[in-house]
């Protein structure tokens, strides 16, 4: 991962080295906050952020379920402010950014699991990151199957990225790259294929394509969704199982 020149930051665009939080936040303490990682593609007429709308509308409704109040240095922020934030931050780090993550969390200086007067915080990150898989991406990548279970959906909002839910997925992905693995294919409580530690996963057999369908305690993947879509319109069979 490259860093870039600037990290938006409670509404204000900052050198790289000065985004900082306390110690005791609250998200870094106990996993509070929600995020998305949305890759950007280059293009003849500047960088396209992949389905930026949808995105914005997961993070924001993330929010919602986390009880996060979206206001940031004085001024509270609807969704189409987000999405603005967002292209401000891609825009001001120019060609190198191939992922940009928002993230919404729980700051301050508190300790305790009642958070009711913690603030909020707001910060867009931008980096150059290339293949999340490195050269597996087209060579084929190595899989395990977990030890460490996909997070039932009934354990925290289902439908949002919060951050505290990826601690199984890093741990998931450790495990494989100590096995000397790519990546880990993880499975849900009751032993079914969930997804992948930051994927959706996708099977071709016998001329179908299958994919767990979202009651498996899956992310709802906004790729995943651009998978099937594009997948049917060339005429595949997408079965959700």
């Amino acid at each position: 991962m490259d860093r870039t020149e600037k990290i938006w930051l409670n509404g204000k665009l900052v050198d790289w080295e000065d985004a900082k939080v306390h110690v005791l936040a609250h998200a870094l303490n106990y996993g509070t906050g929600v995020f998305e990682g949305i890759r950007v593609y280059q293009t003849p007429r500047g960088p396209a952020v992949f389905r930026l709308k949808d995105h914005v509308r997961r993070l924001v409704d993330g929010c919602k379920m986390m009880g996060f109040k979206l206001e940031f240095d004085g001024k509270e922020y609807a969704e189409k402010d987000v999405f603005e934030a967002i292209k401000d931050t891609v825009r001001a780090n120019g060609a190198a950014v191939d992922y940009v993550k928002p993230c919404i969390f729980l700051s301050g200086e508190e300790v305790g699991l009642n958070p009711v007067n913690v603030p909020v915080s707001f910060a867009i990150t931008c980096v150059h990151m290339g293949a999340y898989l490195g050269k597996g991406a087209d060579a084929g990548a190595k899989l395990i199957t977990s030890s460490w279970q996909r997070p039932d959906n009934l354990c925290g909002p289902a439908g949002a990225k919060v951050n505290g839910a990826y601690v199984a997925s890093t741990l998931a992905k450790r495990e494989a790259v100590s096995q000397g693995a790519n990546e880990a294919v993880m499975l849900n409580s009751v032993g079914h294929v969930a997804e992948c530690t930051g994927e959706n996963i996708f099977i071709y057999r016998h001329g179908r394509i299958m994919t767990p369908q979202t009651a498996e305690s899956i992310l709802e993947g906004i790729t995943r969704n651009s998978v099937i879509q594009v997948a049917r319109d060339m005429g595949y069979t997408v079965e959700e199982t």
